[in-house]
């Protein structure tokens, strides 16, 4: 009979814990925007609005410069420039953000004759630490395109199985990786990322897109690139006025 008691109220005691123990932290949604600007954009203040009315969390800008950056009109949507890197030559880099985060300029993990800086960022989304590596490899013209697939095999380095393998920057070994950008690489050429543990949120989502044309002439070179494991929805273009790029904008759940 005691025996009894004791598993009922073995029972209770289990049913009231279960009770008091909180439920899983579910992902917040994060939405990503990346757009090369242009850096002689003269119609930076309308390609500023396309931008902010997809309202992202996080904004990665390529080419971006004084001419081309409406700094305040990001930050009359909410949006503040957390990373300045412009700069008058296609290498300009910047962040906007509504979320905070420690974010840095530094140089760029492969050589070559065209090469700009990186931005590497480190925000809590999601369940923790994520980091953020922004890029604009060079294009695939014939003085720089051996410089871009070292830049791909570079990139692929720094990552394994989604996550950072060392500090970068102020990101941390372990940190779950979002590698966003102008990567100046179609499909095929970024298989070594895909082997890093990386996947386009395009490509989880089965859909294939054009952020960049020449008349007959289609390509897919601007990308988010997260952990395989992680959903995206949601990813689409959009139009930047004076850019010769469409924006990409993508929803992300980090887990």
């Amino acid at each position: 009979m005691a025996l009894g008691l004791s598993a009922c109220a073995l029972a209770a005691f289990n049913v009231a814990l279960a009770a008091d123990s909180p439920a899983p932290v579910e992902a917040e949604p994060v939405v990503i925007a990346i757009a090369n600007l242009k850096a002689g954009n003269t119609e930076a203040r309308a390609a500023a609005e396309a931008i902010a009315a997809k309202h992202p969390d996080l904004v990665l800008l390529t080419e971006c410069s004084r001419v081309s950056l409406a700094e305040a009109t990001f930050a009359s949507n909410g949006l503040q420039l957390v990373l300045d890197g412009r700069d008058p030559s296609p290498w300009g880099i910047c962040v906007a953000a509504r979320v905070e985060g420690d974010v840095a300029l530094i140089p760029a993990a492969w050589k070559g004759p065209c090469v700009g800086p990186m931005v590497v960022g480190r925000f809590e989304l999601g369940r923790g630490p994520v980091a953020l590596i922004g890029v604009h490899l060079p294009p695939r013209v014939p003085n720089c395109e051996a410089t871009t697939d070292a830049a791909v095999a570079a990139l692929a380095v720094l990552v394994s199985n989604g996550r950072l393998v060392a500090d970068l920057g102020p990101a941390k070994a372990g940190d779950a990786v979002i590698l966003a950008g102008d990567l100046n690489s179609y499909d095929k050429k970024l298989a070594p990322l895909r082997v890093a543990g990386l996947a386009d949120t395009g490509e989880i989502e089965g859909v294939k897109l054009t952020t960049w044309q020449v008349g007959p002439i289609k390509l897919w070179l601007d990308h988010v690139l997260i952990p395989k494991s992680w959903p995206a929805e949601g990813t689409r273009v959009f139009e930047v006025p004076g850019s010769d790029h469409a924006g990409l904008v993508t929803t992300i759940s980090p887990e």
